[in-house]
């Protein structure tokens, strides 16, 4: 497993656009070389935010089930396969026995702007929701995105996800804009369009 370094300073993150506030918490839950960061709870065994493993497949696929989009553990893990690399990552947030949340954080490089992060996901187990699990996966993707030179953080978010809204302003997001998202399936490209009917 590839360690992940934070050898960055609290004044490099503030230098690129994040808050105080951020940056400490950034620091503090970042994934140090040869080990995770440990949490705990006086009534839950103690959390470990580290990279996710092809073991892990069986739960995360339970957790993308959560999410909304049904998935065996057999595709998660060939997806797996497919994500992890220098431009994406996926952390998890584990127990000595137990995946209870997990962040897929990738980079966005584009022609038109500096190097950016964008959230690919991020999901906790309902029974582990509202114990700061959320924000600590969030602050850890922060960590590898400035790590890699990243100055932002995109994260898109469904209109109806109001919840999800408030949680990301909490941590400092803020609207940029409003857009559509369409979607052709490329297995369709040569056929041609149906024709409308009115």
């Amino acid at each position: 497993m590839r360690a992940l370094r934070n050898d960055r300073s609290t004044e490099d993150c503030r230098s690129a656009g994040a808050g105080p506030g951020a940056c400490e918490s950034a620091q503090r839950d970042s994934l140090s070389e040869g080990r995770g960061i440990t949490t705990a709870n006086r009534d839950r065994p103690p959390l470990r935010i580290r990279e996710a493993i092809l073991a892990d497949a069986p739960a995360l696929a339970k957790l993308v089930t959560l999410w909304g989009y049904p998935a065996d553990s057999a595709v998660v893990a060939s997806r797996l396969r497919h994500v992890r690399g220098h431009s994406n990552v996926v952390l998890v947030a584990a127990t000595q026995s137990q995946v209870v949340g997990w962040v897929h954080v990738g980079l966005y490089p584009t022609l038109a702007t500096d190097c950016a992060a964008e959230l690919f996901g991020l999901v906790v187990d309902t029974e582990w929701q509202a114990q700061g699990i959320g924000r600590r996966l969030m602050r850890a993707a922060e960590a590898w995105a400035l790590q890699r030179g990243c100055r932002s953080m995109y994260v898109r978010s469904n209109v109806l996800r109001r919840e999800a809204h408030a949680f990301y302003a909490h941590l400092g997001y803020h609207q940029i804009k409003t857009s559509l998202t369409f979607e052709r399936r490329l297995s369709d490209a040569g056929r041609r369009p149906e024709p409308s009917h009115r």
